[in-house]
C-alpha cells in the first residue's frame, strides 16, 4: 500500500493569512511534489484549553487516526525552495523527524525550565525546532490535549511567555515517550538564528521565526522578497550557487538601506 501523506500548516488571523498568501503556494507545490495532501488549520479551536495560538498545531491529533501514514507539519512563515527533496523519502514512518537546533538557540534554558516544571527525565534526543516536524499515528500521544503533562505545562502562570510555548513541551514529550528521532538538519529548517544569511538559499526550508528573520526590516517583506527569489529560476540559481551575489543583492535592497540610515544617521 502506498504511503498516505499530508503536509499541514497553521494560518490563523489576518497577519498569518497575509503571510500565507506568499508561502502557501510554495508549500502546496511541495506537497504535490511529495504526493501529499495539503491541509491548512485556519480556525482557533484550542485557545480556551491551551492558551497560546502556537498550540493550535495540536489540532493534528484529530488526523492522526490512521488516515495518513505520515504527516509533515510546516510553519506558515517558511519559504520552501523548488529543489527541496521529499522529507517523506528521508524519514522512516516509525521516526519522529525535526531539525536539531542545539548550539543555535536557548535549548539549554528550555530544557532546564521544562524539567524544573515537569520533572527530570532521560533527555537523549537533541533539542529541535518545532516549526518543521514529521510524524505518524504512533506519535499521536504527543499531541493529545488531554495529556496530564501538557495540561500541567499550559496551566503554568508564566504560560504567556514564549519560553512556555509548544516547542519546549513537544521536546519534553518526545523524550518522555522515547520516540525514535531523526535529525533533519538545518537544510530542512534554516531559522533566523543561523546568521550566515547570504547562504540561506542553499537550504530547502527557510524559516523566518523570531523578530529579525533572515535580514533586517519587516519580516513579511523579507518573506515576500525571498518568495519572489525562489519563484524566479535565474534569481534562485544565482542566489543558491553564488552566495556573494545574494549578499550584495540583500544589501542593495531599499529596506536594508533604510535600516542602515535609521541606525547610523538617525540613531533609532
Amino acid at each position: 500500500m502506498a504511503n498516505r501523506k499530508a503536509v499541514v500548516t497553521l494560518a490563523i488571523g489576518d497577519h498569518f493569512q497575509e503571510m500565507a498568501s506568499l508561502t502557501h503556494p510554495l508549500i502546496s507545490q511541495y506537497a504535490k511534489k511529495c504526493g501529499a495532501d495539503f491541509l491548512v488549520f485556519d480556525t482557533a479551536k484550542l485557545k480556551d484549553r491551551l492558551g497560546l495560538v502556537t498550540y493550535e498545531k495540536f489540532q493534528v491529533f484529530n488526523i492522526l487516526d490512521g488516515t495518513y501514514d505520515q504527516i509533515l507539519f510546516v510553519d506558515t512563515d517558511i519559504v520552501i525552495t523548488p529543489n527541496a527533496p521529499s522529507i517523506f523519502d528521508i524519514c522512516p514512518p516509525d521516526h519522529f523527524g525535526a531539525s536539531n537546533e542545539v548550539g543555535y538557540s536557548m535549548s539549554s534554558v528550555h530544557k532546564d525550565i521544562t524539567q524544573s516544571q515537569l520533572g527530570k527525565l532521560n533527555w537523549s534526543n537533541p533539542y529541535f525546532n518545532s516549526g518543521v516536524m514529521i510524524f505518524g499515528p504512533e506519535h499521536k500521544n504527543l499531541f493529545d490535549i488531554d495529556s496530564d503533562i501538557l495540561n500541567k505545562w499550559t496551566s503554568n502562570s508564566h504560560n504567556s511567555d514564549h519560553v512556555m510555548s509548544d516547542q519546549p513541551i513537544l521536546n519534553y514529550l518526545v523524550n518522555w515517550y522515547q520516540f525514535k528521532f531523526l535529525d533533519l538538519g538545518k537544510h530542512f529548517n534554516r531559522t533566523r538564528v543561523q546568521t550566515d544569511t547570504h547562504n540561506r538559499f542553499q537550504s530547502f526550508f527557510i524559516h523566518y521565526a523570531g523578530p529579525s528573520g533572515h535580514r533586517y526590516g519587516d519580516r513579511l517583506k523579507q518573506i515576500k522578497l525571498d518568495s519572489e527569489v525562489v519563484s524566479s529560476p535565474v534569481n534562485f540559481w544565482l542566489s543558491r550557487c553564488f552566495p556573494t551575489y545574494r549578499k550584495i543583492a540583500d544589501r542593495l535592497n531599499i529596506d536594508f538601506c533604510k535600516y542602515l540610515y535609521k541606525k547610523y544617521f538617525i540613531g533609532t
